[in-house]
């Protein structure tokens, strides 16, 4: 197992040393929402559209009175400086504003990170301390505290993104909270002094024992469906040995983090081999 890798080792401290840690392993990847500001952002561009828009009303309603065929007319609309002025500052404020608007409905719908994935990342902030502006503090009270385990809702982290979008599987976390994560997925990363050191469970290593523990599995399930109903002939308990097994295998699909639709889609291929299979057995 190596130390640390040379760009992290060779980065000049500060920023650059940072951005080479982040870039390590996508759980690094924590980054703040800003939620507040994008919020006050759209507020404000709100406010500026609305504005535009009641003027814009008010040329409406003194060319209906006056003019009324400058408003059947873009050509003749638009030949008034001031009124073409006002339709370019509102398309300039609906491009901002809509822009805004989609960029923050992106950002609400990441995930937000996980204290296994913060802690490491704090520590390292702590210990190594590679900037020293405003930024420094973005991870502080903001770690939840408590046993994850208890799944509640912490407002602390409500502010904190992961762009790592593949969240833990169940069975990933379960793999994380047990002894086995020292032997399989421990990296060291050593700090400023060379002896101190935290230990970060990557991301990939994670996905990589899951996967291979999810095929070992439904490989498994597989062949003993097909034993047990090569050797059982009587029609109900094969539909009984049928549905065991295909909930087996969609929970393991959805234990190693599977989409629903993936768990579906998988569930009723198995279930069509296992019934072809039962079909070309009979006797």
């Amino acid at each position: 197992m190596s130390r640390t890798p040379l760009l992290l080792q060779n980065a000049p401290p500060g920023y650059p040393r940072l951005a080479a840690f982040i870039s390590m392993d996508k759980e690094h990847a924590i980054f703040r929402k800003f939620q507040m500001l994008n919020c006050r952002n759209l507020i404000y561009l709100q406010s500026e559209v609305t504005s535009l828009e009641t003027q814009l009303l008010r040329v409406d309603e003194t060319l209906e009175k006056s003019s009324v065929d400058d408003l059947r007319s873009w050509p003749a609309f638009g030949s008034d400086p001031e009124r073409l002025r006002l339709v370019e500052r509102i398309s300039n404020a609906l491009e901002k504003y809509n822009n805004a608007l989609i960029q923050y409905q992106q950002v609400l719908h990441m995930q937000s990170p996980t204290p296994s994935s913060i802690s490491g990342l704090q520590r390292w902030l702590q210990e190594t301390d590679p900037i020293i502006d405003n930024a420094s503090d973005y991870l502080e009270k903001r770690i939840p505290e408590g046993d994850i385990k208890h799944r509640k809702v912490y407002p602390e982290t409500m502010d904190l993104v992961s762009l790592d979008q593949n969240v833990d599987s169940k069975l990933g976390k379960v793999l994380r909270s047990s002894l086995l994560k020292f032997l399989i997925f421990r990296d060291i990363i050593y700090l400023k002094d060379g002896k101190n050191f935290i230990i970060f469970f990557p991301g990939k290593k994670v996905d990589k024992i899951v996967a291979a523990i999810a095929v070992f599995f439904a490989v498994i399930l597989t062949v003993a469906a097909v034993v047990a109903l090569s050797y059982e002939k009587r029609a109900p308990v094969r539909l009984g040995l049928i549905g065991m097994f295909t909930f087996l295998v969609a929970s393991m699909m959805a234990l190693s983090g599977a989409r629903k639709s993936e768990v579906m889609m998988g569930t009723i291929g198995y279930v069509a081999i296992l019934v072809v299979f039962v079909s070309s057995s009979k006797d």
